[in-house]
């Protein structure tokens, strides 16, 4: 890869670092023909949103193609997203830092939302350990984060300094996103300080898409071993977006690449009979059900087996 001068963490750059780990997508054919997967940039994009603010509000249908430009200028650390997200809004990030720094849960609970509904965790191919991997990388590499820096990375809500990073293995996934993340939409600098990191990770094709390139996190050498700490968001949490965005309409001619994916990635889930399932958790120490060691559920009623 070629030598960046500047590695910047921005809100941009955690953007299109989250984006490599997404869930799997439906194929290009079945977004073209609206069977859409809830997986848009712009949808996810929202999504963070709702983390510095949950009761951001889903745009309406007519404001589709603007959200999906201000979306690709937020990735591409052009703007900070345009005035309908939150991310330029100075009063909405102090809301934020606060609520971060002194109601921790909260704050981690709507990350923890955003993660089971777009992140592929615990998967075979490790998006997760790569995206954290990725990040550790960043924040190490960015010499204008200073190493006193306090990170809200720890599930207790307490902070570790840029320097515990250089030598961090065991890391909390959800915490540590959400502490990543506060760090980079709230840096003074603003999210244009990303523009060349951007550039340098997605070349210019010309007015094609562009390509993430980087191998950013590879260079680690030490291992990284993640936990995840559970917790599950509220129902009205959870549901980050009523929008259905059109993968067919227009786009803005750079775009990124993470909007395709190979065949390999399709997925597709039918249920003929949805009235009718069962749910077997089996284990003395699951997360759901603790110390149940089997719980089925037949026709919307529970029965313990223990």
């Amino acid at each position: 890869m070629a030598i960046i001068e500047k590695r910047r963490l921005c809100g941009g750059t955690f953007f299109t670092l989250l984006l490599q780990a997404r869930k799997p997508r439906k194929g290009i054919r079945q977004r073209y023909m609206s069977a859409k997967d809830g997986l848009s940039e712009p949808e996810m994009l929202i999504a963070l949103a709702k983390v510095i603010l949950p009761e951001f509000s889903a745009p309406i249908d007519s404001m589709e193609a603007t959200i999906k430009g201000n979306a690709y200028d937020y990735k591409s650390c052009k703007s900070a997203g345009g005035t309908y997200f939150p991310f330029g809004d100075s009063a909405a990030l102090q809301t934020f830092d606060d609520r971060v720094k002194n109601d921790y849960r909260s704050a981690l609970i709507s990350m923890s939302g955003l993660i089971d509904a777009f992140i592929d965790a615990g998967g075979s191919i490790k998006k997760d350990e790569r995206l954290v991997r990725a990040l550790v990388e960043l924040v190490c590499l960015d010499d204008t984060i200073d190493h006193e820096r306090a990170f809200y990375i720890n599930e207790s809500g307490a902070p570790s300094k840029k320097t515990d990073l250089f030598t961090l293995s065991d890391i909390s996934f959800q915490p540590f996103l959400l502490g990543v993340f506060h760090f980079a939409v709230c840096r003074t600098e603003g999210n244009t300080i990303g523009q060349e990191t951007f550039d340098a990770w997605c070349p210019s094709q010309g007015g094609g898409q562009r390509i993430y390139t980087a191998t950013l996190g590879e260079n680690l050498s030490r291992p990284i071993h993640l936990s995840y700490c559970g917790l599950t968001a509220p129902a009205d949490e959870a549901k980050f977006t009523n929008a259905n965005f059109n993968e067919g309409a227009a786009e803005p001619k750079e775009q990124a690449a993470s909007e395709n994916v190979p065949p390999s990635e399709t997925q597709q889930i039918v249920n003929d009979h949805p009235a009718f399932f069962n749910i077997n958790v089996t284990g003395n120490h699951n997360s759901f059900f603790n110390q149940v060691d089997t719980v089925i559920i037949q026709n919307g009623e529970r029965k313990d087996e223990r």
